[in-house]
C-alpha cells in the first residue's frame, strides 16, 4: 500500500522544484539560484518519472516563439529589461514542459488542478496587499469600500486589470472543482466541497474588487462556458441572461469615456488612441517587434504617445506583436489556437466517458483560458508581467490532458 502511494507522489518533488524556479525567475529575476532550482527539478522529473517525455502539438509555435523573444534582445531600446522577460517566457516554457511530463495520469491531473486553484487562493489572499487600488476607477464596488484597503506593500504594486487576468484565468477551475465536489447527501460536507467553495468565494471576492470591467464580461463568459460544458444548462441560461441585462448597464457606463481625455488610462479613447499607436509601431517594426517590455520607452520616443506609468498596448495580441514582430504573433495565435483545439478535444472526451471529475479539470483549465484571451481583447494581460508563469502552468494541464486521452486513445 506505501509503495503504491510512493509511486504516486514520487515524482512530485520535481515537478514543485520545476514551478518554484520558474515562479522565482520571474517574480524575483533571473538569478543563479532560481536556474539550479529548476534544473535540479528537472533532473529528479527525468530519474523518477517512469514515462518519456512527449512530443505536443505546440512544440513548433513555442520554438519560433522563443526564437523570436531571443532574436528581439539585440534591437531592443532595453536590452536588459527584455532579457529578464524573455527568461522569464523560457522559465514558464520549462514549466509548463515540465508539467507535461509530469502529469500522465488522472491522479495527477487532480492534483496539477488543485494546486493552480490554490494558487488562485493565495492571489486573492494577497490581492489587498500587493494591488494598488486607489486609481480612479469605476465599477460595482463603492468608492468607501477601497479607503478601507491598505497601500500596497510594494512598491512595484500590481495593477488591478493583472489581477483580475490572473483571478479569472483560475475562477472556473475553482468553481468546476467546486460543483464536482458538492454534496451528493444531506449528512454533512467533503472536504474538497468546502475547499474549492471557500477557494471560489475568496477569488470572486478579490475579482470584483479589481473593477475590471472587460473582466468581468470575460469572466461571465467563462462561467457561462462552464455551466454548459457540465450540464448547468438551466443555470448557465440564466446567467446569460443576467450578463446580458449588466452588459447593458455596462455599456451605458462606458460609453460616456470615449469623450474623456486620452491620457486618462481608464477611458476607452486611450485605449482606441494606444491601439493605434501599436499598429503603427508592428507597422514600422514587422520582424523583429522592439522588443519585450519597452513599448512605452518606443512610443513616447518616436510616436504621438504620452508617457504614462500604466504600459502596455492594452491588448495581448497587439502586445505579443509589439514585442516579438510579426513572426512572435503568428506563433502565439498558432499556440493559441491549438490550445484551445486540445482543450476542446480533450473535453469532448472525457464528457462522452461521462468522466465528472475529468471533465471539471478539463473544463475549467478551458474555461479560463478562455476568458484569459476575451480579457485579453481590450486590457493588458499578465503577458511580459511577474505572474507570467501561471497562463503557461494552465496551458501545460490542457496540453497533458489532451495528449493522455486523443493519444492514447
Amino acid at each position: 500500500m506505501l509503495s503504491k502511494w510512493w509511486l504516486k507522489v514520487k515524482p512530485f518533488p520535481g515537478i514543485s522544484l520545476v514551478t518554484l524556479g520558474g515562479a522565482a525567475v520571474n517574480l524575483a529575476g533571473s538569478h543563479v539560484v532560481s536556474w539550479i532550482i529548476i534544473l535540479a527539478g528537472l533532473i529528479y522529473l527525468s530519474i523518477s518519472n517512469t514515462g518519456r517525455p512527449r512530443r505536443t502539438p505546440i512544440d513548433w509555435p513555442i520554438f519560433l516563439l522563443l526564437l523570436t523573444a531571443v532574436l528581439s534582445i539585440p534591437i531592443s531600446v532595453s536590452a536588459n529589461l527584455t532579457l529578464d522577460l524573455a527568461l522569464g517566457l523560457f522559465a514558464g516554457v520549462v514549466a509548463l514542459y515540465a508539467l507535461v511530463f509530469w502529469a500522465q495520469t488522472p491522479y495527477q491531473y487532480h492534483i496539477a488542478a488543485w494546486a493552480l486553484v490554490v494558487i488562485g487562493g493565495c492571489l486573492a489572499i494577497a490581492a489587498p496587499f500587493i494591488v494598488n487600488w486607489h486609481l480612479n476607477k469605476t465599477g460595482l464596488v463603492p468608492d468607501t469600500v477601497y479607503a478601507h484597503l491598505p497601500p500596497p506593500i510594494l512598491s512595484d504594486s500590481v495593477h488591478p486589470n493583472i489581477m483580475a487576468t490572473l483571478l479569472l484565468l483560475l475562477l472556473p477551475l475553482a468553481v468546476a472543482l467546486c460543483l464536482t465536489h458538492r454534496p451528493r447527501h444531506a449528512h454533512g460536507t467533503d472536504l474538497p466541497f468546502i475547499l474549492a467553495a471557500s477557494a471560489s468565494l475568496l477569488i470572486g471576492i478579490a475579482f470584483l474588487l479589481t473593477r475590471s470591467r472587460g473582466g468581468y464580461v470575460a469572466a461571465a463568459t467563462s462561467i457561462i462556458l462552464l455551466l454548459w460544458w457540465m450540464r448547468w444548462r438551466k443555470t448557465a441560461v440564466l446567467l446569460t441572461l443576467i450578463a446580458f441585462i449588466s452588459a447593458i448597464w455596462l455599456a451605458t457606463a462606458v460609453a460616456p469615456t470615449f469623450q474623456q481625455e486620452i491620457t486618462d488610462t481608464s477611458t476607452m479613447a486611450f485605449r482606441l488612441h494606444v491601439w493605434r499607436v501599436a499598429s503603427i509601431m508592428v507597422a514600422d517594426f514587422p520582424f523583429t517587434g522592439v522588443g519585450m517590455g519597452t513599448f512605452n520607452d518606443v512610443a513616447s520616443r518616436l510616436y504621438p504617445f504620452p508617457p504614462n506609468a500604466n504600459p502596455g498596448t492594452h491588448n495581448l495580441f497587439l502586445q505579443v506583436a509589439v514585442d516579438l514582430g510579426l513572426f512572435g504573433f503568428i506563433a502565439y495565435i498558432s499556440l493559441v489556437l491549438l490550445t484551445l483545439y486540445m482543450g476542446s478535444r480533450a473535453l469532448q472526451m472525457v464528457r462522452q466517458r461521462q468522466d465528472e471529475g475529468m471533465v471539471a479539470i478539463t473544463g475549467g483549465s478551458l474555461a479560463g483560458f478562455i476568458g484569459m484571451l476575451l480579457h485579453g481583447c481590450v486590457d493588458n494581460t499578465v503577458w511580459g508581467t511577474r505572474m507570467a508563469f501561471i497562463p503557461w502552468l494552465v496551458v501545460g494541464l490542457i496540453t497533458a490532458v489532451y495528449l493522455s486521452t486523443w493519444v492514447k486513445k
